[in-house]
């Protein structure tokens, strides 16, 4: 019987310490469940989807073994790597120059390396198309925009207004935009690699 108890004990010690290792490298996101793998020994840039970077750069999320120390911050910021926001779980936003080699991400300790889907920029409510009638003009939706500081805003805008997108204000030291968008086209302007954030304008 004492046998038993003690593998019954291992086992669940085991248990516990894998659902601990998935919590550590797990990230709640919008109402999202993330969990991110660790794949920085067999990364390459090349299956990084296209959506996710800019003619410079990727953009992304990068999880770190342990929160980087300032050795490491400092490596970064010397080669503008730059970690442009914490999220949870030493895990950041961050935008990496093209140059940008894995093996250099590996010795930093760096874990994994993923893009930003196109649902986690986007704010809940008009994700599920739960729309308030002041957000509302005509058949259009009005929305705020974020985007990314480092990102050339004279194309991104050029770009929307190919996607019949209407700019309605641009506020240039915030990196902010009002836009008049079509219903059909949140999946397509979230999944651009300019834009950061997606919300209803404010009442």
């Amino acid at each position: 019987m004492k046998i038993i108890t003690y593998l019954l004990s291992i086992a669940l010690l085991i248990v516990c310490n894998l659902v601990t290792a998935q919590q550590k490298h797990k990230l709640d996101v919008q109402g999202k469940s993330i969990v991110m793998p660790e794949n920085i020994q067999n990364f390459s840039w090349k299956n990084f989807p296209k959506e996710s970077a800019s003619e410079t750069g990727y953009y992304g999320w990068v999880q770190f073994y342990e929160t980087p120390k300032q050795n490491v911050q400092d490596y970064f910021k010397q080669n503008n790597l730059e970690l442009l926001e914490y999220i949870s779980n030493s895990t950041y936003l961050f935008y990496f120059p093209k140059r940008t080699h894995p093996s250099v991400l590996k010795n930093k300790n760096v874990r994994s390396i993923v893009p930003v889907s196109w649902e986690v920029k986007v704010e809940e409510s008009l994700r599920n198309g739960d729309i308030p009638h002041y957000a509302k003009s005509g058949d259009n939706i009005l929305v705020t925009m974020q985007l990314y500081k480092n990102y050339d805003h004279s194309k991104a805008i050029t770009d929307l207004l190919a996607q019949k997108i209407i700019v309605k204000q641009e506020y240039k030291g915030y990196n902010i935009l009002e836009l008049s968008i079509p219903r059909n086209c949140l999946e397509a302007l979230a999944s651009q690699p300019y834009v950061k954030w997606i919300e209803l304008i404010s009442a």
